[in-house]
């Protein structure tokens, strides 16, 4: 009764107590909980699946963002993250006790994407033992309906630094029944990258360790413009990616060309990101939604100049290729009318993909059995009724 009538005069109510108390409903936690927090040291075991809320972004109905109407500390190490789960992550860490259990689950983006790099840092610094399972929403979701890609968290607070983590699980809906029975976990260090990558086999993680000594493709791009270039597109959320040695076919918003410096050849570049490689690369990094420069030019690739010629060649029999498949269409848009836009039909040329990844597998390093896990990565789902059918 005491606390109520503090957060009733805190709150400085122009309505009366009793009918304050009724619509308000005040959870005083130091009184409900005293004994977990003072008695326990926190809780034992904290599970959830917070809510995937922007802090600040606007909500489309009420034109209101979070922040508006409710703001957290500043004290909160994950602010810059600027999203609800990231808060409830780092406030479940508060009040467990020292040997207490978390389990969340949440957004793939959470360990993948730039945005999400405060609460990256956090789970790395605060939290003992990490179990990360990754799940993919295509062909079946973890919740049935909902149109997400997951990941479930479980934490420790004892032994810190360790990570346990999985690859990526896709699965049919008649399958889900033994989802979680089948889930096996690698210990993996995560201090090679900012982010922490899904990588769930041995195999696995050692085309990453050889992956990994390689420079990054960023350090290849001109800070000025030539027409030695990789044309792209950034619209991201299928089982492919596309880029080209020449402009599209078509203007959409999505076509991008970034130049890179005239000592390399950019077919080569445009190679190595139509490769499964790149597929792989992308795949255990980043969120499989979102495609931006810095998830492509954050590929690692020594220059490879004793396969010069060899993968240039490669390069323009793929583009052949894929132009040859073009699909074109039209589209209403509100905003642009109508457009011409078009289709590449990867799977058709994946065996001019899988002849680019012969030769960068000689270039990395990798085995015969690391070369056939790349080549048939994600297979069954990128190729679907082809695959079926061959």
């Amino acid at each position: 009764d005491t606390l109520n009538h503090h957060l009733y005069n805190a709150t400085a109510s122009n309505i009366p107590y009793d009918e304050w108390l009724k619509s308000h409903q005040p959870f005083n936690w130091i009184a409900e909980l005293y004994d977990i927090i003072h008695g326990n040291g926190g809780f034992d075991v904290i599970i959830g699946n917070p809510p995937y809320v922007g802090y600040t972004r606007k909500n489309k109905e009420t034109g209101k963002a979070v922040i508006e109407t409710y703001r957290i500390a500043n004290s909160y190490k994950t602010l810059p993250s600027s999203n609800l789960y990231a808060f409830t992550i780092e406030r479940t860490k508060s009040i467990l006790n020292a040997n207490g259990k978390e389990g969340m689950i949440i957004p793939i983006s959470a360990f993948a994407n730039d945005s999400m790099t405060s609460l990256q840092n956090f789970v790395r610094s605060e939290f003992g033992i990490k179990w990360i399972s990754t799940f993919h929403q295509r062909p079946a979701q973890l919740f049935e309906g909902v149109l997400q890609r997951l990941c479930i968290l479980i934490t420790s607070q004892n032994e810190s630094g360790k990570f346990f983590t999985t690859g990526i699980y896709r699965w049919y809906s008649y399958t889900r029944k033994t989802l979680f029975q089948n889930i096996s976990y690698l210990l993996s260090d995560q201090s090679l990258q900012s982010h922490i990558v899904k990588i769930g086999s041995v195999q696995e993680y050692s085309i990453f360790s050889k992956y990994s000594k390689h420079r990054t493709t960023s350090e290849y791009i001109s800070s000025s413009s030539n027409q030695n270039k990789v044309y792209y597109r950034t619209a991201g959320g299928g089982y492919w990616v596309t880029f080209l040695n020449s402009d599209f076919d078509c203007d959409a918003v999505s076509n991008k060309s970034t130049s890179i410096q005239q000592d390399y050849k950019a077919a080569i570049f445009s190679a190595v990101y139509n490769s499964n490689l790149f597929w792989w690369f992308y795949s255990i990094n980043f969120d499989l939604f979102n495609f931006k420069d810095y998830m492509i030019f954050g590929f690692k690739l020594n220059y490879p100049i004793e396969f010069e010629a060899e993968m240039v060649g490669l390069s323009e029999v793929l583009e052949s290729n894929l132009r040859a498949n073009a699909i074109f269409y039209e589209i209403n848009s509100k905003t642009r009318g109508i457009n011409r836009t078009v289709t590449y039909n990867k799977s058709v040329s994946k065996q001019y993909m899988d002849a680019i990844d012969v030769v960068l597998a000689k270039h990395y390093g990798f085995t015969d059995e690391e070369l056939d896990f790349i080549i048939n990565y994600d297979i069954k789902y990128r190729m679907g009724d082809e695959l079926n059918a061959e």
